[in-house]
């Protein structure tokens, strides 16, 4: 009874340990290419067969194929499903910072506004944020910046992403250079803070509203603040102007 009971308990861990490994399907890239290439259909097809964590050339995930072919549709059906930070291809790069790189500026969007790690550099030391500023695209610039990007990374050469944007006579350029400069993200600066909700309530401590600050203290939203409200110190602890 004793060996039998053994013998069930070391079936049920081998039985355990096969469920949470990893097992990859050989698939040749032209097939998971072609799925993409025809759309979200094909490609829930394709993920029926073979693993969304699947890796193929260059350690690339589905994802970055997607960005690579511009798929705006698949990219999307893809972003709760994979995981948005893996790196891969020649550059060894996340599915962003590829989106950055080829121009396809509404998929990098897409990926910032779905969470995917900002800060991750690529094989020369590049985070997302130096490879936009290298090519000048002002509004990924910002929209990075607002969802919490560091302007203090250096890479390979000792460059922050300030350091590589393009010395050209943009109208907006002074803009961004004030947007890149490197901050001290230990002293309660602005790049410490991405977004804060502040809550404000009234004398007799109901709450009156929720003011919403963006990492740059700007784009303030109010409501229903009252001439009696004020703001606790344990709340928030920086200075509106």
């Amino acid at each position: 009874m004793f060996k039998r009971s053994l013998t069930i308990i070391a079936f049920l861990l081998f039985t355990q340990q096969g469920l949470n490994a990893t097992v990859e399907v050989k698939v040749a890239d032209k097939d998971v290419i072609s799925a993409i290439n025809k759309g979200v259909n094909a490609t829930q097809k394709f993920l029926k067969k073979v693993p969304t964590y699947q890796l193929y050339k260059d350690e690339k995930s589905i994802l970055h194929y997607a960005v690579e072919l511009k798929k705006y549709d698949v990219v999307e059906y893809l972003v709760d499903k994979v995981d948005l930070s893996a790196k891969g291809g020649i550059y060894y790069e996340t599915p962003l910072q590829d989106a950055i790189f080829y121009g396809n500026l509404r998929i990098a969007e897409l990926l910032i506004r779905s969470g995917t790690n900002l800060d991750i550099k690529n094989v020369d030391g590049e985070t997302a944020l130096h490879i936009a500023a290298k090519y000048g695209y002002a509004d990924i610039i910002k929209q990075l910046i607002r969802a919490g990007a560091s302007t203090n990374v250096y890479d390979e050469d000792g460059n922050t992403p300030k350091d590589v944007l393009p010395e050209l006579m943009w109208e907006n350029h002074k803009e961004l250079i004030q947007k890149l400069e490197p901050v001290d993200e230990d002293d309660g600066g602005t790049q410490a803070i991405q977004s804060k909700k502040m809550i404000i309530k009234s004398t007799n401590g109901t709450t009156k509203s929720i003011i919403t600050i963006d990492r740059e203290n700007k784009s303030i939203y109010e409501e229903n603040i009252d001439k009696k409200s004020h703001i606790e110190n344990s709340d928030i602890g920086i200075v509106i102007d």
